[in-house]
């Protein structure tokens, strides 16, 4: 008699799975700081009743995500100049934690995924530096494509240090201060030079190079100029 497969358990709590759907889509900037969430919509949209929808979003308070406001208002909290601060100074040491620990022992496989993110930024690049590109109806989605593979190669490299923790963390950096806002309220972006960085720290990593400890460094220090000089920041409250 033919065993029959067994079909994997869903141990997650409905209310945790809507609480990773809400976080992915902060991180992916599908919803944006500011946003607000409107409990039944999303509901209906997930297929599950209100009252997951409302533990995730309480859950997301807590932690400094969303706030209610009367009438229970839901909205994503726009980062101050302080948090943003904050979270690329962690991000920073991270980063820099993860590309000190693995530069002279990574394995050539573990790097095939940032290897592939990188070839997929040399197809967008150039097409975000043409001289016409602002003017194309295609910009919005091009930079949209460059930011989240800026996003991955990120997630990816941070992923080589091979610890849950910083998995953990880092995930949390992003939910604080995606890819998208950063974009948003920093001045202009330098693709070429992002693009460069990501090739030549990539390059440094596949050769063993102590020079990759330096180029994440170098990188992550001219990001955060670009945020600081931003009209965007500016903009923002202190606290």
């Amino acid at each position: 008699m033919p065993t029959r497969e067994k079909q994997p358990i869903e141990v997650r709590s409905l209310s945790e799975q809507v609480y990773q759907y809400l976080c992915d889509q902060i991180i992916e900037g599908r919803i944006k700081y500011g946003d607000v969430l409107n409990i039944k919509q999303l509901a209906q949209q997930l297929k599950v009743s209100t009252m997951p929808v409302r533990e995730a979003i309480k859950r997301l308070e807590m932690e400094g995500l969303v706030t209610i406001k009367p009438r229970s208002t839901c909205i994503i909290t726009i980062p101050t100049k302080k948090d943003i601060l904050e979270t690329v100074e962690m991000r920073e040491l991270l980063e820099v934690f993860c590309v000190e620990k693995v530069y002279a022992s990574v394995d050539q496989d573990d790097l095939h995924p940032l290897h592939e993110i990188v070839e997929r930024m040399e197809h967008v690049a150039p097409l975000l530096l043409q001289d016409d590109a602002h003017d194309s109806p295609r910009f919005p989605l091009l930079l949209s494509e460059y930011i989240q593979l800026e996003h991955l190669y990120h997630t990816q490299l941070c992923r080589l240090a091979n610890n849950s923790l910083v998995d953990k963390f880092y995930r949390e950096i992003n939910l604080k201060l995606n890819m998208h806002f950063i974009y948003d309220i920093a001045a202009p972006p330098d693709v070429a030079r992002t693009y460069r960085d990501h090739r030549t720290l990539l390059d440094a990593l596949s050769s063993h190079s102590k020079e990759a400890v330096r180029i994440i460094r170098e990188h992550l220090r001219q990001s955060r100029k670009n945020i600081i000089k931003g009209r965007g920041f500016a903009q923002l409250p202190d606290e």
